[in-house]
């Protein structure tokens, strides 16, 4: 049987919540998958802009092939603490751990792929790791692989993305060119 990801939040090619988003909660999602291929003894994940190849939302590593869920929320530290050993690197903003969307405003939907990958050995990279670093390590470990897209469009559009915020009654727009779309400044 062949590897799959889903999440309880979002279905395959579906918006992901404004809570996961960067403009919104920036909570990581909740993800699960199915047992993976015979032989395999390590699992990572990465999650990419694909709108924007330079982007990486997420890089989870060192993940037990007996695993089969990541819980939302997962504090964004390189080290989770946890006796399994999973471990997050670094996003594109250089923080650890997920880093969601937020795709620059009136630059339309933009879609996530989150790739689960088999390895047949564990991954040997430092704690805290790039996507570089990960990338190269994964060289001739991947043995089996699911991948989940989500699309995510930045503003009130109504497929994702955080909606436009309800001033205030006696609320005054902050200048007389902004938008209703903008979010007004923090009081």
């Amino acid at each position: 049987m062949a590897l799959t990801l889903s999440s309880p939040a979002f279905g395959p090619d579906g918006s992901i919540p404004a809570a996961n988003a960067g403009d919104g909660q920036d909570i990581s999602p909740p993800l699960e998958w199915t047992e993976p291929t015979a032989g395999v003894v390590e699992l990572a994940l990465l999650c990419e802009d694909l709108n924007d190849a330079e982007q990486v939302q997420w890089i989870v590593y060192k993940i037990p092939a007996d695993m089969r869920t990541l819980i939302e929320g997962l504090p964004k530290l390189a080290n989770l603490g946890l006796e399994n050993g999973v471990q997050q690197g670094k996003n594109s903003a250089g923080r650890f751990g997920w880093s969601g969307p937020q795709p620059p405003r009136g630059h339309g939907e933009h879609r996530f792929r989150f790739r689960l990958l088999g390895l047949r050995a564990p991954l040997e990279v430092v704690e805290g790791a790039s996507r570089a670093q990960v990338e190269a390590a994964l060289t001739g470990l991947v043995v089996d692989e699911a991948e989940l897209i989500g699309r995510y469009e930045r503003g009130g559009s109504g497929r994702g993305g955080r909606r436009p915020p309800v001033p205030r009654k006696g609320a005054q727009l902050p200048n007389a060119q902004a938008s209703p779309l903008d979010p007004l400044p923090n009081r």
